[in-house]
């Protein structure tokens, strides 16, 4: 029996993953660009339209039933803090200092590498902004006109991942991807005090 309350949502994608084959189609296609480079056996692309594809299905069959905009309010509400739905960041993006913060920002890792494109545009030592210019989460969502249901799952929750990481730290964003606009424009920032 698998103890799901200690599994992650990357944990559960791999485990399915490994059980599917891939139609021999794909297996022959060059991957151009990064979201068609082999995650596995399948592209990412693959993967993500796999994995979200049920979810965003299910999640528009619950838009039906109650309404598109009582969902996403719904989705928004339970998104940040206090729910008991608001995921903790992992273990790597705890930090003691902004410094910290910015090596595992900055660090490689295929679940930001290749789903996501990231345009540094500023750093210093209370602030690291940048452009993330392409998002496989936005790409799947969208094409799916289902962009308002993304942001409110995949975007909206990282406004509460700042106090869980260290309470220094504030996220500003005021676009995204998701939502149709050119980029999502993070930027993170440290406060040398506690907010009160």
């Amino acid at each position: 029996m698998v103890d799901r309350s200690a599994s992650t949502r990357r944990d559960v994608l791999l485990r399915v993953l490994s059980a599917v084959p891939c139609c021999s189609a794909c297996a022959g296609q060059a991957a151009k660009h990064k979201f068609g480079q082999k995650y596995d056996i399948m592209t990412w692309e693959e993967v993500f339209r796999f994995f979200y594809s049920g979810t965003i299905r299910y999640m528009k069959g619950v838009a039906g039933e109650i309404g598109r905009e009582k969902l996403v309010e719904i989705l928004l509400a339970t998104a940040l803090p206090p729910s008991p739905r608001t995921v903790d960041p992992p273990r790597k993006y705890l930090a003691a200092s902004f410094k910290q913060f910015k090596a595992a920002m900055k660090g490689r890792d295929p679940w930001t590498e290749f789903p996501i494109t990231r345009e540094y545009i500023e750093e210093s030592d209370r602030v690291l902004a940048y452009n993330t210019t392409e998002c496989l989460w936005a790409k799947i969502f969208r094409e799916a006109d289902a962009g308002d249901i993304g942001y409110a799952m995949i975007c909206h929750p990282d406004f509460a991942k700042p106090p869980r990481i260290n309470p220094r730290i504030n996220l500003v964003r005021t676009k995204t991807l998701m939502q149709g606009h050119d980029c999502c424009n993070f930027r993170w920032e440290w406060s040398e005090t506690l907010p009160s």
